[in-house]
């Protein structure tokens, strides 16, 4: 399944243009205008990241709210990303149980919100750091986070921007970043941020909305304006990004993908499940070369 939908990405002509071309407007911003604090530097759009700090206090409201299509999601994401570590770490991952899939991995969650992933991941064992611009963020998921002493010693959080983190020398085994780049300005200088966050041999995690008619349809026509799902003005269509622009933005990374697949969303159930549908929703697992490889190839 996902191996025809990660086909169909790499054969996508027209994927690595537009993602450069957006990259080069953001690169043409006086570097004056791009200056800011270590927590809010770089990529991160400020209109965006004030729109979700409006709602932080909503983060874990599961049913209603701005946030309720991300907690009915998440099962869908955990699983995909679980699955493709435990493959990726067989020979150190191969002997826990999946209650605890990922113990022994170091997993860094960019974008994080009010936790709803990062949580998850520290439930299955990896010891995760989870990081966002949005210092309001930040707040709502330590205290939710406090509220469970299982978390204790395995999540934390920081109020730190993702080139910040690289600048530090910081390395993961796992990074992802989960409905974020659509809301970032640049993406390109993202994806070389997160790329520079995976350890040689780690794993990128990446999930989108494609741009396609079908996701105007759906992503803002319907979810936005005519059910509800999230608030208006969540999503900018422009911003969307096909799978074969997820793709060349984790090549020029350093990461090649490896699998991708859709996550389509059924209204009746409210569920989600993986797909080789891409056309709205997707998720990407990239690798990072080791250190033999690429000094081989240099």
């Amino acid at each position: 399944m996902r191996r025809r939908a990660l086909d169909a990405a790499r054969a996508s002509p027209r994927g690595g243009r537009t993602a450069e071309r957006a990259s080069s407007r953001s690169s043409a911003t006086p570097a004056r205008a791009r200056a800011r604090s270590s927590a809010s530097a770089g990529q991160v759009d400020p209109n965006e990241r004030a729109k979700f700090e409006r709602d932080a206090a909503l983060w874990w409201n599961e049913t209603r709210g701005p946030f309720a299509a991300l907690h009915a999601m998440n099962p869908t994401r955990v699983a995909f990303v679980r699955d493709a570590m435990r493959e990726q770490f067989k020979e150190t991952l191969g002997t826990n149980a999946m209650r605890d899939a990922l113990r022994g991995t170091r997993v860094l969650d960019v974008g994080c919100g009010g936790g709803i992933f990062a949580e998850s991941l520290a439930r299955l064992g990896a010891d995760v750091t989870a990081i966002d611009a949005g210092l309001a963020n930040i707040e709502i998921a330590r205290a939710h986070a406090a509220r469970d002493p299982g978390l204790d010693g395995r999540l934390r959080y920081e109020h730190v921007a993702a080139e910040a983190l690289g600048d530090r020398g910081e390395t993961f085994d796992a990074v992802t970043s989960l409905e974020v780049i659509e809301h970032v300005s640049d993406p390109m200088g993202f994806a070389k941020s997160l790329g520079k966050l995976v350890r040689p041999g780690g794993a990128l995690f990446l999930s989108t909305i494609n741009r396609t008619a079908r996701s105007f349809a759906f992503a803002i026509v319907g979810a936005e304006r005519a059910l509800g799902l999230v608030p208006p003005g969540t999503h900018s269509f422009s911003k969307f990004l096909t799978p074969g622009e997820v793709a060349l933005l984790a090549s020029r990374s350093g990461c090649e993908m490896r699998e991708l697949a859709g996550m389509v969303y059924d209204p009746i159930r409210n569920t989600w499940a993986l797909s080789t549908d891409v056309q709205i929703n997707f998720i990407a697992h990239c690798v990072k070369a080791k250190e033999s490889t690429k000094k081989s190839k240099d």
